[in-house]
């Protein structure tokens, strides 16, 4: 698998989202997408994951342009609105969501599985922005993975992977992921990407846009 961002920008009318930026992924990849606070995180986070078009330049997905096929090989995480899960919600039903909305199993027997599986089993009925931000992001990246047909996960996490011991938890498992194969896109402010637990496989740099657009973005498949 090989996903190829050639030059990618958004500009709307009022003005640049996304400046251009390139950038590669292949299987197992683990790469920080690093940029200041209106860089564009979020913009290139849909553009990757064929949610939304960019106005310059073309993302491949093995040789093909195919926006539909883009979308069903690459998923999104997030830790915030308007695609993240409500902070409000009980865990558990963060979990159950991101079960359907992957096409596994969501009953109370799987969810519990995840929990536990995770270690998390003592968050079940707890507020989901009361759960380790780092371990949160790595259960639902891992869910995420899952997804038949899913090649790549992009992690767009405004509010970071958490710190210390749980940062280093949520690296340590999107490396095992990658080991298995899948590509994943990591989301760092300037200020995170020198104090990561472990070394990406590379460092893309996003520059700052010049507005906050508003975007709108096609459902994931």
């Amino acid at each position: 698998m090989k996903i190829e961002a050639d030059a990618v920008g958004v500009r709307t009318k009022r003005g640049t989202a996304l400046a251009p930026v390139s950038l590669t992924l292949g299987d197992g990849d683990l790469v920080a997408l690093t940029g200041p606070a209106g860089s564009g995180h979020t913009v290139l986070s849909l553009v990757l994951a064929g949610r939304l078009r960019p106005t310059q330049g073309q993302v491949r997905l093995d040789g093909s342009t195919d926006q539909r096929e883009l979308a069903k090989a690459v998923r999104i995480v997030s830790d915030a609105a308007p695609f993240g899960p409500d902070g409000a919600l009980p865990f558990s039903v963060t979990v159950a969501e991101a079960l359907q909305l992957s096409g596994l199993p969501a009953n109370r027997a799987a969810v519990r599985g995840w929990l536990v599986g995770s270690g998390l089993s003592d968050y079940r009925n707890a507020r989901t922005d009361a759960v380790p931000a780092g371990q949160r992001t790595a259960l639902l990246t891992r869910i995420a993975a899952q997804c038949p047909g899913v090649k790549a996960v992009v992690i767009d996490a405004p509010n970071g992977l958490g710190k210390g011991a749980d940062a280093e938890q949520c690296w340590a498992a999107l490396r095992d992921i990658t080991e298995a194969g899948t590509a994943i896109a990591v989301h760092c402010h300037d200020g995170d990407a020198g104090r990561l637990p472990l070394a990406p496989d590379s460092y893309i740099s996003l520059v700052t846009a010049d507005v906050s657009a508003p975007v709108e973005a096609e459902g994931q498949a």
